[in-house]
């Protein structure tokens, strides 16, 4: 569909979805020359309007085919943006549903009392999918027979008349324009549905799900799907995540011989929020899929790393996996998977989904030494949650303050009471350590190597400009956490590294190169990063060397998660298990004074028992 469609789209009203419907439906039939004598529904959204006028004449200009697969474009982007916002409503594209479709066919098979349900069915395109290729097999079959046996759920009443519009136009392309089609479609919320009061569920179990699991970002979660987030296991670690809790729905409802299908975030991979579902897979045993697009995006407008994720109940005991560009998925063949032992993966640090070649390679990497989160502390940034606040750039000094200017209002502060601060996320090198010009009101004493909140009142006394200035935003900051304690209203928002009295190796939280950057700075502030700490700077220097070797970006672009344009994620949870050698005094010399990457490289690649030619090809 091109753009002038789209504008077309955007211009209709969408106060009255049925009003909408009926635009696309008429508009559809005219396009397609279909007739419809008998279908009750279909003719009732059948009115002729100037929108519809518009529209065909559009298509005849623009030279455009409106086929069942820009209907279905067009009925997800008429979704209002809240609704994608809140529900997770999102177009799969058609080779995705193609792909997803296949595997349930080619794994499962067809047969006329075979269940097949999508728990967030949106507008029905995996039903027409689903459809299209049974009808495409077994040619002889009735569409509205075949209906019955598809289960949708959709929180949408809007959706589940559109899994409607579509699959009885489908049925009348085909010529089967009878006066009803029944249907098994629901308008209900599917963390809250009960399957058992379907009665072919009931009876028969259900024999594929398959579908797009909606993700919702926390901060959009309602509460009432908070609250009912709380009954699925698969939700009970790190942060609620909803697909997780269609993921368990999906399998709980699987007869002993289903298979779930979906196209899905691949966080559950690596993170503590899939713990629980990684747990639940390996004490079961069963066998998974996993086709991993890595950073390729597969959703138009929307920043999420997706896989196809198959799960069948065979009690296999592995997990196969494979990580795919999208033009490459028919093309796939067994060979292109790694087979990997649920006995192989860490299901509490997340799953290394590795070669075998691989796997070897990261195992010796972290027996090397000693881990560095047990050799070091690494720690993240501090948490005003008020940065806007405390935290500022000069424009003016004396000897005793430095200028802070605020909405239009300028305000001496104790240097006494400030520190420096800096964000690893956009450092590059050690001088932008010095040319870094942000400042922290520090509304701390160190007592026996331990941060404490400067009383209320020896704060007026002692500092009496930088109290006066925070005083004056005392309602904002009260209202951080939902409210902070009236004693502490200047405090940050969170104690964490409130005391980093360290000598620093500050990282960012993502890189596509790893990049880290030293500091002598006991008392230097850091946000939206982290760092290594210690009170030995030589090895801090010795440990960036092998940081920024070729050994440790191998390690963390297979161990950690990654993110579009090549980036990885760099933080504590990622790194622990990075083994640090126990160099000796002589190796430590030659280890610093290499000036060429390749010899460093070698080095490392000699201590840790790598071959040289896999980390750096």
């Amino acid at each position: 569909m091109n753009k002038q469609l789209f504008q077309f789209l955007e211009s209709i009203p969408k106060a009255d979805a049925n009003t909408v419907d009926s635009i696309l439906v008429t508009s559809f039939i005219l396009a397609n020359g279909i007739k419809v004598k008998n279908n009750k529904f279909i003719k009732s959204l059948i009115q002729r309007s100037h929108y519809v006028d518009d529209f065909i004449l559009l298509l005849k200009r623009t030279k455009e085919n409106f086929d069942f697969e820009e209907l279905i474009k067009a009925f997800e982007y008429v979704i209002s943006p809240s609704d994608k916002v809140v529900n997770g409503a999102v177009y799969t594209p058609e080779d995705i549903r193609e792909n997803i479709v296949d595997r349930i066919l080619i794994m499962r098979g067809y047969k006329k009392d075979y269940i097949y349900a999508d728990i967030s069915c949106g507008c029905g395109g995996f039903f027409f999918t689903l459809a299209k290729r049974i009808k495409k097999e077994y040619p002889y079959i009735k569409l509205a027979e075949l209906y019955s046996q598809f289960i949708g759920i959709d929180i949408a009443e809007y959706s589940i008349q559109r899994t409607k519009i579509l699959l009885s136009l489908y049925a009348l392309w085909n010529g089967e324009d009878t006066e009803t089609i029944t249907f098994n479609l629901f308008v209900h919320n599917t963390l809250d549905f009960d399957f058992s009061r379907i009665p072919i569920v009931a009876k028969h179990g259900i024999d594929a799900v398959l579908g797009n699991p909606p993700y919702v970002g926390i901060n959009n979660i309602s509460q009432d799907n908070r609250a009912l987030l709380k009954k699925w296991s698969f939700t009970s670690a790190g942060k609620a995540d909803m697909y997780l809790a269609f993921l368990q729905i999906g399998l709980e409802i699987l007869n002993p011989d289903g298979i779930l299908s979906f196209i899905t975030v691949n966080t559950f991979i690596t993170s503590l929020n899939g713990r629980e579902f990684r747990k639940y897979l390996s004490s079961k045993g069963f066998e998974i899929n996993i086709i991993d697009f890595g950073d390729e995006q597969i959703f138009r407008k929307c920043s999420t790393y997706t896989c196809i994720c198959t799960i069948t109940k065979r009690r296999e005991g592995y997990i196969l996996y494979t990580k795919s560009e999208r033009k490459r998925l028919t093309s796939l063949a067994i060979e292109d998977y790694s087979k990997i032992e649920y006995s192989q993966v860490n299901d509490k640090d997340g799953w290394h989904l590795l070669s075998s070649t691989e796997r070897e390679i990261i195992n010796r990497i972290e027996s090397t030494g000693i881990p560095i989160n047990k050799k070091y502390q690494i720690r993240t940034g501090f948490a005003t949650l008020k940065n806007d606040i405390y935290l500022f750039t000069p424009v003016g000094s004396s000897d005793d303050f430095l200028i802070l200017e605020k909405d239009g209002i300028k305000f001496p502060i104790e240097k006494k009471i400030i520190r420096k601060a800096v964000n690893p996320n956009i450092l590059k090198n050690e001088d932008d350590l010095n040319n870094s010009s942000e400042y922290i009101i520090y509304p701390y004493q160190i007592k026996d190597a331990m941060p404490v909140l400067i009383e209320e009142n020896e704060f007026k006394t002692l500092y009496p400009f930088a109290y006066k200035y925070l005083v004056s935003y005392k309602e904002p900051l009260e209202k951080r956490n939902d409210g902070m304690p009236s004693n502490q209203w200047y405090a940050y928002g969170r104690t964490q590294s409130l005391n980093n009295d360290s000598y620093k190796l500050l990282f960012p939280e993502m890189a596509s190169i790893p990049r880290f950057i030293l500091s002598k700075d006991k008392e230097l502030m850091y946000y939206n990063g982290s760092a290594i700490l210690s009170d030995d700077y030589t090895e801090l220097v010795l440990l960036k060397i092998i940081l920024s070797s070729s050994i440790f970006r191998f390690y963390i672009e297979k161990t950690s998660k990654p993110y579009s344009g090549g980036f990885f994620a760099i933080s504590k949870r990622y790194i622990k298990n990075f083994g640090c050698p126990d160099l000796t005094p002589t190796q430590n010399e030659r280890l610093m004074s290499y000036k060429r990457k390749s010899s460093i490289d070698r080095f490392l690649c000699d201590i840790y028992d790598v071959p040289y030619t896999t980390i750096t090809k």
